[in-house]
């Protein structure tokens, strides 16, 4: 019996024969839906939390938060704020005394409402916060890509991070729920208004509203000073909104935020009667001299305290340049491509170091970490600081009225568990830092791999495109024009179907990187 005969395959049919490549299954995208109900729960949560507590608690145990020295400072506390509150609505001299030194930009507003809705105005600026940080948390993977590129199969954006995925409302359930801010809050401390106002400029600048973004952030520097340090970053997150250059945005801002500046001080000068200059030394010269030396959570009060006098306005300026030298290698590092982080770094860098810091500037830091919680599994020291958090959260309360109250214990002893709080924070800072650069690393190894997946199924269909022909007008070349055409239908074809995201436009997928030489060779 003679065999069937079968036609041979023609050599092009075997040219376009699939070439197996290693790839592993592809995960679904990670899901960026949150529906509007979930952020609007979690704000109405977070209100009714902070008004059952300012209406359950004792007005005792109230008035106690709000002169406790983690939540109160002299350029913070409400009883101050108060003082001049006092001052400013029977026309006396604001800074006659040595009480009052707080922005006087606030005082009209409050001075209009009556004291018993000053609760609920801090209340609802509280609530903004989360607000204006699921805004940010929602636009910043545009603004941001890098901090989502795919580690693994994974395709889409990546928010997970301690086994929860990070979406907009969690992240304002994160601010919300914190204890931290929930104790500044109900402690009314001013500093919970100029939070308020670096988020509202960083959310301002996501927008790409450039004008407000300004205003915002000078009224910050206006009640705390240290916002002036943000004026760079607030930059570089417009410059990503708007896809602008930097070196024409950084100085627009600038200038802006010293207009701004310059119009609060005109409002001082010619609306409220007040000089300018007074305004200016009793406000942001306090903060820089630190002539109060009143017991803190910062790490200056009791070192300054200690120092002998003509070695005092050396260690101020020398702990006064901390908050500053670190921003050009923040910037350096991350201003380009995430700036966003760079704002969330920088805020941590102000709540250690600053020199009247309070336990809201912990919570609006720690409030920016969720929004890179997929670089968390990165940490190294996260079950320590975790650890350290907790038991200063927890110490320092009773070492402080071991001290003030008993009168059993000495400034050492709050003052060291502030050290060890300043140790916690430097981890997470080192953390925050590391699992950014290490995914980073990770990321830029995965795009590798899925540049050579992809060019390893580009050559089983055909092969890269080979330089376009100059079109002569016979036959044969528009034959082979059209030839390549399909090729290259075919080419495109293929990396669609490789399960991955596609290759940039512009980009050679088997020039992207060296790690594809791995799947080239092996053909």
């Amino acid at each position: 019996m003679n065999p069937t005969k079968t036609n041979p395959e023609p050599e092009a049919t075997k040219a376009a024969a699939p070439v197996p490549v290693p790839s592993g299954p592809a995960a679904p995208a990670a899901s960026t839906a949150d529906p509007a109900w979930h952020l609007y729960a979690v704000l109405a949560a977070a209100f009714a939390l902070r008004a059952a507590l300012l209406v359950g608690l004792p007005t005792s145990a109230l008035a106690t938060l709000r002169e406790f020295v983690a939540v109160s400072t002299p350029v913070t506390s409400w009883k101050r704020f108060q003082e001049g509150l006092y001052l400013y609505t029977r026309g006396l001299p604001l800074y006659a005394n040595d009480v009052f030194h707080q922005s006087p930009l606030l005082l009209p507003f409050f001075a209009a409402l009556p004291p018993a809705a000053h609760p609920w105005v801090c209340i609802l600026v509280d609530v903004s916060v989360a607000a204006m940080l699921a805004y940010i948390a929602r636009k910043q993977p545009e603004l941001e890509p890098a901090a989502h590129l795919p580690v693994g199969p994974q395709v889409g954006v990546d928010r997970r991070g301690g086994g929860v995925e990070w979406t907009p409302a969690r992240v304002a359930l994160a601010y919300g729920a914190n204890p931290l801010a929930i104790a500044a809050c109900l402690g009314m401390e001013t500093g919970g208004i100029e939070r308020a106002l670096v988020v509202l400029a960083a959310q301002r600048a996501v927008a790409g509203d450039r004008m407000w973004a300004a205003c915002a952030l000078a009224a910050a520097a206006q009640l705390g000073f240290y916002p002036i340090v943000l004026v760079p970053i607030i930059a570089l997150i417009l410059r990503r909104s708007e896809k602008l250059s930097a070196m024409a945005l950084i100085p627009a801002v600038v200038m802006s935020v010293a207009m701004w500046n310059v119009v609060f001080h005109m409002f001082f000068t010619h609306v409220l009667g007040l000089d300018s200059w007074e305004v200016l030394g009793a406000t942001t010269g306090f903060i820089l001299r630190v002539p109060d030396m009143s017991p803190s959570i910062g790490v200056w009060w009791y070192f300054v305290t200690e120092v002998f006098d003509h070695f005092r306005a050396f260690f101020v300026f020398v702990f006064q340049a901390h908050v500053f030298v670190y921003l050009f290698p923040v910037l350096l590092r991350f201003g380009a491509e995430l700036p966003i982080f760079a704002l969330t770094t920088y805020l941590g860098i102000q709540a250690t170091l600053r020199a009247y810091p309070t336990c809201g500037d912990y919570a609006l830091w720690l409030a920016f970490l969720p929004l890179y919680a997929n670089t968390w599994k990165y940490y190294r020291y996260a079950f320590p600081a975790a650890a350290v958090f907790f038991a200063t959260s927890l110490l320092f309360p009773a070492m402080y009225l071991l001290w003030t109250a008993l009168h059993s214990g000495n400034a050492n002893f709050p003052y060291a568990l502030k050290l060890v709080l300043a140790l916690g924070a430097t981890l997470v800072h080192a953390d925050a830092v590391h699992g950014v650069l290490v995914r980073a690393h990770h990321a830029g190894i995965q795009e590798g791999l899925v540049a050579g997946l992809a060019r390893a199924r580009v050559l089983a269909a055909g092969g890269p495109p080979k330089p376009a022909r100059v079109h002569t007008g016979d036959t044969d070349s528009e034959a082979e024009e059209e030839a390549e055409k399909q090729r290259l239908v075919a080419v495109k074809k293929a990396q669609e179907e490789a399960g991955k995201e596609p290759v940039p436009e512009g980009i050679e997928p088997w020039r992207v990187y060296p790690t594809v030489a791995m799947y080239s060779e092996s053909e």
